[in-house]
């Protein structure tokens, strides 16, 4: 028996640059098996559990910038996509 499988895509942050009131990130997001579901590529900023502000990115090397942040608080930024890698999950 011979087992076909696809890989998961990868998001892989390069470099980032912050301002006061902004940030500035270098991603690089690799979907070799192409099973991204179109449309929901996505960079999210988080304050803790509560997502500020989320915008469609596009694969490859990209940068994303996310602006109007509040000093003194603390930000992530995850990258999000819904996939399907045709093993019935």
């Amino acid at each position: 028996m011979l087992y076909v499988y696809k890989d998961e895509p990868v998001a892989e942050r390069n470099d980032y640059a912050i301002s006061q009131t902004a940030i500035e990130v270098d991603l690089t997001i690799e979907d070799i098996d192409e099973v991204i579901l179109e449309g929901t590529l996505l960079a999210q900023l988080f304050i803790g559990e509560t997502l500020i502000e989320e915008k469609a990115v596009a694969l490859g090397e990209t940068v994303v910038s996310f602006s109007g942040l509040l000093t003194n608080k603390t930000y992530d930024v995850k990258v999000k996509a819904d996939f399907d890698l045709d093993d019935l999950n």
